[in-house]
């Protein structure tokens, strides 16, 4: 296998998920609890002293901005309820299935982009959800129809950022051109503190080339087999920086999508042990759910929630509830994701959501089986 090492960070997406987290209020240590290195190890120290730096770089290039600007929200809130690592925005949604990680500078990715995409139209296909973060675009013969139709079938998606993610792709040249008008200052900005900082990329992309498990392997080790179904002998390797603790991988040979090479993107704070214990922490805690699910009485209200919305009270007469035991349990509930509050005249309605459970069974069936 041959690796093609990236010494230069892809600003465009740099900055994306910069004003993501930013908006989002999402600070950097909250990723320490994903890793688990072993303690007091060079690596350990070297992981958490990144972490505090990019915390440090954040809060440099955001000072002064208004993350309550209505551009920002627009494109950089999350589309869930509660904002994590894992959860996207309509930026990353907009570009994510035309990214071919080729060119790291900002202008050259923003004009990769619209090529890749006249490219991707031109030979026929459609977009479908991504087995990551966004979207891909695939000429798998199962396509639901047009663009309305393909955003439609994304029942992960709330109905509002389906429709939200319909227009900015309907329009994609004018859509694209306003997120890039609004990043451009931020990325000069991040770039300028990137080059200050004395992160250096190729040293943490020489880590994954002399470990132990060389990167495809470590892929295939951590995500599956499948993960590296169709690779091809070349592999571009880059790092992440904002992109801390996350893995985006495309194949050569993918029969839907191919290109010239695997690309791997790497988070600056993932190895061999964050990543692997961090797919075992996610097992936990849907272990965790899972029992909370198995007490009869949280099926019953998720099914009574799931006709109709109800207030506290209303729903404790009709379950026959001791009001106490029925706050605690729509606080579990609630806390979950799976349900959803909204205040009416002054009382609280609750009403199930069913694309989050959708998600957590499917997102279940994928730990497990892929």
């Amino acid at each position: 296998m041959h690796y093609e090492i990236i010494r230069q960070p892809f600003m465009f997406i740099e900055t994306i998920t910069l004003l993501y987290r930013y908006v989002n209020g999402l600070s950097f240590s909250s990723l320490w609890n994903h890793n688990h290195e072993p303690r007091n190890s060079p690596r350990e120290n070297d992981i958490r002293e990144r972490l505090l730096l990019l915390q440090r770089i954040m809060d440099e290039v955001c000072e002064g901005m208004d993350r309550e600007d209505t551009k920002l929200q627009y494109f950089f809130a999350s589309h869930e309820s509660t904002p994590s690592v894992e959860s996207s925005c309509l930026a990353r949604y907009l570009v994510s299935a035309f990214l071919e990680y080729k060119n790291p500078g900002f202008e050259q990715t923003i004009a990769d982009i619209l090529e890749s995409r006249e490219r991707m139209h031109a030979q026929g296909g459609w977009l479908k959800q991504s087995k990551g973060i966004g979207l891909e675009w695939t000429t798998a013969p199962d396509c639901p129809g047009d663009l309305f139709a393909q955003i439609c079938a994304l029942t992960n998606l709330s109905a509002e950022f389906r429709l939200q993610l319909y227009g900015a792709l309907h329009q994609f040249p004018e859509t694209l051109q306003e997120l890039a008008d609004l990043m451009r200052p931020v990325s000069l900005r991040l770039e300028d503190a990137f080059s200050r900082s004395g992160l250096c990329l190729g040293d943490m992309a020489e880590y994954w080339l002399h470990s132990q498990m060389p990167p495809i392997e470590f892929l295939a080790d951590t995500l599956g087999q499948r993960a590296v179904e169709y690779a091809g002998d070349c592999t571009r390797l880059a790092i992440g920086l904002m992109n801390a603790n996350m893995i985006y991988h495309g194949m050569a040979n993918d029969p839907y999508h191919p290109r010239p090479y695997n690309y791997m993107y790497i988070g600056c704070c993932i190895s061999s042990y964050s990543l692997v214990a961090k797919n075992d922490d996610a097992l936990d805690k849907a272990s965790t759910v899972l029992r909370g699910l198995s007490e009869r009485k949280r099926l019953e209200v998720l099914r009574r929630l799931s006709k109709r919305s109800c207030y506290g009270l209303e729903l404790a007469e009709i379950m026959s509830m001791d009001r106490g035991n029925l706050s605690r349990l729509l606080s579990v509930l609630h806390s979950q994701g799976f349900l959803i509050q909204e205040k009416e005249n002054q009382r609280v309605y609750y009403r199930a959501n069913r694309e989050a459970l959708q998600k957590f069974f499917d997102q279940l069936m994928s730990d497990i089986f892929d």
